[in-house]
């Protein structure tokens, strides 16, 4: 690139390139390469006004001199759209070049400049080498799209507004009275060409539906090829990054790693999903995030928040298990009284009645068998405790000592001897 007359650099970009959290002695660095590299006249630093809470205690003082002294410029409290906007807005009014490595997608509907050859500039440091600038074009995504849209919806409103305005109306009442017959001849006319010319649109109809069927456009990237090659390289599917909130949508919100854009939607931010991101994430900040999916056609990266809410089945409480009787009841003996010789007869009221009682009976015996076994088990087992708790161990009885056997006396005829 030439030699440029203005230059606005986007700070807090370009000090947070390859980084989770901003330093102003990088920042300081690129201003210093590129200034040699372009020598322009005039260079105008900006960055946010959250940038000198997020710098390094050790760069504060360096970084309040610099700011009362205009050497770095940050946009008044309150500004709609943050920094950017107001980069973009002191690049158009001074038609300079801006140094970022940022798209600015939701501005692509204002600042169409942003296409222009030369207009955007992309720096980055590399090791053993230095900062190497480079000329950019800014990435489009959905953000791009809805932000042209936007703005064309706008164009088309003020445009609208100015055609009805009531001195308009009447020159065109009057311009629409003069070119009355004229506006005849020329219906007639295309009458008269209609029939020839419908071979022509049929087969501007087919070509319109083969393109439908081909795939039509190809899918726009999110990232440009070396920061999502160093991104992928660098990070792969399940670890974790530090990341800054930079933008919210309707269904979810962009994270800005290592200069690299990438989008977490509402389903990741917490089970059950949140109705707005904001409920989650605040925008400037920075937390860690993982890893879920990489899109490589369209350059894109997909996150989940890495601490989410664990909504796991709760233990159940410990239950000492009832016991059950070893010896299940017997079924109820049929009597032979219970029914008639004639098995197919009915039985009188008398003789039901008497069968009822005898099945009662037996059902209450075999009961009684199968509960006696468990009863008799259980007073076992409590007369075994109050055996053990009651019984005392004898002490041992010490082993009486044995009596030395008295010395034998010499007899007296042996001392006489």
């Amino acid at each position: 690139m030439a030699k440029q007359p203005h230059l606005v650099v986007d700070g807090s970009n370009i000090a947070t390139e390859g980084r989770s959290l901003p330093s102003l002695q990088q920042l300081l660095d690129a201003v210093d390469a590129v200034t040699n590299e372009f020598e322009p006249d005039n260079v105008t630093v900006i960055v946010d006004a959250t940038f000198g809470h997020r710098i390094d205690a050790s760069e504060k003082e360096e970084y309040d001199q610099r700011t009362s002294t205009g050497a770095i410029i940050t946009p008044p409290a309150g500004v709609i759209g943050r920094g950017d906007a107001f980069i973009l807005e002191v690049a158009d009014r001074a038609d300079a070049v801006v140094l970022s490595n940022d798209s600015f997608q939701e501005f692509h509907g204002k600042f169409d400049w942003l296409f222009t050859e030369g207009r955007l500039l992309g720096g980055k440091h590399v090791p053993g080498v230095g900062w190497i600038f480079l000329a950019r074009s800014p990435v489009r995504g959905p953000t791009s799209r809805k932000a042209v849209s936007d703005a064309k919806r706008k164009r088309r409103g003020s445009k609208q507004a100015a055609s009805s305005s009531p001195g308009k109306k009447a020159a065109s009442k009057s311009t629409a009275k003069s070119s009355g017959g004229s506006k005849r001849t020329s219906a007639k006319a295309k009458a008269g060409t209609s029939k020839s010319g419908t071979s022509k649109s049929g087969t501007a109809k087919s070509g319109s539906a083969s393109a439908r069927k081909s795939g039509g456009k190809e899918p726009q990237p999110y990232n440009e090829p070396l920061p999502f090659i160093e991104f992928v390289g660098a990070h792969p599917v399940g670890s974790v990054v530090a990341g800054e909130v930079e933008q919210f949508s309707s269904h979810g919100a962009y994270v800005l790693v290592d200069g690299t854009r990438c989008y977490i939607p509402l389903k990741a931010l917490g089970d059950p999903a949140p109705r707005s991101a904001r409920d989650v994430l605040t925008m400037g900040e920075t937390r860690d995030f993982v890893v879920e999916a990489i899109d490589t056609p369209r350059r894109g990266i997909d996150l989940v928040v890495s601490e989410l809410p664990s909504s796991g089945p709760t233990a159940e409480p410990d239950v000492e298990p009832t016991p059950t009787p070893s010896a299940e009841p017997a079924p109820p003996k049929a009597s032979a009284a219970a029914t008639p010789a004639g098995g197919s007869q009915k039985l009188s009221v008398s003789q039901r009645r008497k069968m009822r009682a005898q099945e009662a009976a037996a059902a209450a015996e075999a009961t009684r068998e199968s509960s006696e076994p468990v009863r008799e088990t259980m007073a076992a087992k409590k007369a075994s405790k109050k055996k053990a708790a009651t019984k005392k161990k004898a002490p041992a009885k010490k082993a009486p000592a044995k009596k030395k056997a008295p010395a034998k006396k010499a007899t007296s005829r042996a001392r006489k001897r």
